[in-house]
């Protein structure tokens, strides 16, 4: 019986490890969403835009875009300053529900053979929507929508 006990306290507390660092990567990746969306002057809407794959046909604003990219994947360690891009940390940062198939596709996306940071920011971005469309929209539309509810 206390053995039965002590386990269940430690899969209590498991969990509750998890749901805090679960809490704490939703926190930091809405902060570099809020700063990098600030800092590239893209409103909401673009940005809802983008997350259905639809750029600006403005050259300048789809250059802030990709820009967007590489300043959020930076800021939550998917990319390095170097531009090296972590898979672990892209599993890391989705439900738990989803890590190991987010894995599996941030291990596809790396973004190889790209030099500009921004380039390759938005090429790992785009790939990750191509491997899973429907994963990556609804991620990307929710994490917009705390944007719109921090203002």
């Amino acid at each position: 019986m206390k053995l039965a006990v002590a386990a269940l306290a430690v899969l209590l507390a498991a969990a509750l490890v998890a749901a805090d660092a679960e809490a704490d990567a939703t926190a930091a990746v809405q902060r570099a969403l809020k700063k990098c969306q600030e800092t590239s002057k893209l409103s909401v809407d673009q940005l809802n835009q983008a997350c259905m794959s639809t750029l600006p046909s403005d050259e300048t604003q789809k250059r802030a875009y990709k820009c967007f990219a590489k300043c959020v994947q930076q800021r939550v360690g998917i990319m390095s300053e170097e531009g090296k891009i972590d898979p672990e940390r892209s599993r890391a940062l989705v439900h738990p529900s989803q890590q190991e198939q987010m894995k599996a596709i941030a291990e596809k996306c790396l973004g190889d053979g790209e030099t500009d940071l921004c380039e390759k920011a938005y090429k790992v971005d785009q790939c990750y929507n191509k491997e899973n469309e429907k994963m990556y929209q609804e991620n990307c539309k929710n994490l917009i929508r705390t944007i719109t509810k921090e203002a």
